[in-house]
């Protein structure tokens, strides 16, 4: 098992494809504190972030004026979220931007219950072999921690 891992692609006008691989977040925007930054007037200073969480893969909207678009007809109000999942296209003010590799490993959690101890996925509830309530159990984001 190994971690989560978006790669998104896109070219800038003029350029050469480029990428950013992120395993939690990546901001994008005109603002250079942004990980990707679109250089042009119709883009916000913060204008999306993507995220990784426990369903998935979602494209949230910080601008205040300015929509996003995805694979080319859904228009994301400002405030709004989307899923996205491989091979989705977005566009960012007038940049477009493509969900290359999506590899997702669902986070978990294990029971609390010192006799079970199972590993559950997050989204779960209660332990489905011993029905402990997992509200206090502790995330598993990374196997490798």
């Amino acid at each position: 098992m190994s971690a989560s891992t978006v790669v998104v692609v896109w070219t800038p006008p003029g350029g050469r494809e480029r990428r950013c691989v992120f395993h939690s977040e990546c901001s994008i925007g005109r603002d250079p504190d942004n990980r990707v930054i679109v250089a042009a007037a119709t883009a916000s200073r913060f204008h999306a972030r993507l995220l990784l969480t426990a369903r998935g893969l979602v494209l949230e909207n910080l601008s205040s004026a300015n929509p996003v678009s995805v694979n080319g007809d859904l228009a994301v109000p400002p405030g709004a979220q989307a899923s996205l999942a491989q091979g989705d296209q977005f566009r960012v003010g007038p940049q477009d931007f493509r969900v290359a590799e999506l590899s997702w490993v669902a986070p978990k959690v294990r029971c609390v219950n010192p006799t079970c101890c199972h590993e559950v996925p997050a989204t779960q509830r209660d332990c489905p072999w011993c029905g402990t309530s997992l509200a206090f159990a502790q995330t598993q984001l990374d196997p490798r921690t």
